[in-house]
């Protein structure tokens, strides 16, 4: 009962979407260190908001003064870009029990929830394999080693 309270769902929403927005941050940074050659990046608070979601542009009632994000703000935008009024009308129509229409709205937010938490780990895994391409990490056991296995 606790996990399906309206509560726990606004904190699940709102955790994958600060998770979406960390990972957005983390790939830009990567991004602007594969393209600064070696050298010294300065990291920008206002650069990093270009890439949080949603944007200033897109939804500035989210957006507090100093920079930080007003979450009753950007909860309802959530709920207005995943689940938009007219669906919830549709499922309201459709039952004339309202306990109908509460169980699809928390049936079709698991699923958005769970193909966002998919998303964001295949992007988290597909950049480990990335970087450790890149640096060179992907192999299992160096020549050395090779080498060695092969005199005993």
């Amino acid at each position: 009962e606790e996990l399906t309270s309206s509560s726990s769902w606004r904190e699940l929403a709102l955790w994958l979407w600060e998770v979406h927005n960390h990972v957005n941050v983390r790939l830009y940074h990567e991004q602007l260190d594969e393209d600064s050659d070696g050298e010294s990046v300065t990291y920008k608070i206002e650069d990093d908001q270009k890439v949080k979601w949603p944007s200033l542009d897109a939804c500035p009632e989210c957006w507090q003064q100093d920079g930080g994000w007003n979450e009753v703000e950007v909860f309802q935008y959530l709920e207005q870009q995943y689940w938009p009024e007219e669906d919830l009308n549709i499922h309201h129509k459709e039952s004339k029990n309202s306990n109908v229409s509460v169980e699809k709205k928390s049936s079709n937010f698991v699923l958005n929830s769970l193909m966002l938490g998919f998303g964001l780990c295949l992007v988290f895994f597909v950049q480990k394999k990335r970087k450790a391409k890149i640096l060179g990490r992907h192999k299992k056991v160096d020549d050395s080693s090779r080498c060695h296995r092969m005199n005993l």
